[in-house]
């Protein structure tokens, strides 16, 4: 899941119908404008903030969605079968990559 850049996809159209779930939930917490955000840009991330509650909360969110949804699973870890254990690794490391900034 790793990338290189901080861009989960060149732009909206190409991300996978669970990424854009994801995000969209990520942009809702934050009460921000899924459709606004600009994901090409290099600091798209910086727009928003959230607290370390709210970046917890919304890790235990994707760690469950990914947990009960294979489809999922397979886009984004590219495995069909995962455990809570790796799902949890794959959502902490998804909010490291592409979290909002903590408001700390």
């Amino acid at each position: 899941m790793a990338r290189t850049t901080n861009s989960p996809a060149k732009d909206k159209k190409s991300f996978g119908k669970h990424l854009a779930a994801i995000l969209k939930e990520m942009c809702r917490r934050v009460k921000a404008k899924y459709p606004e955000i600009d994901f090409k840009s290099q600091d798209w991330y910086r727009k928003y903030k959230w607290t370390r509650d709210q970046e917890h909360s919304f890790e235990e969110w994707m760690a469950a969605y990914l947990h009960g949804n294979r489809e999922a699973r397979w886009e984004l870890l590219e495995r069909r079968h995962a455990n809570k254990t790796c799902c949890r690794k794959a959502a902490t490391e998804f909010t490291f990559m592409y979290g909002w900034v903590l408001s700390d």
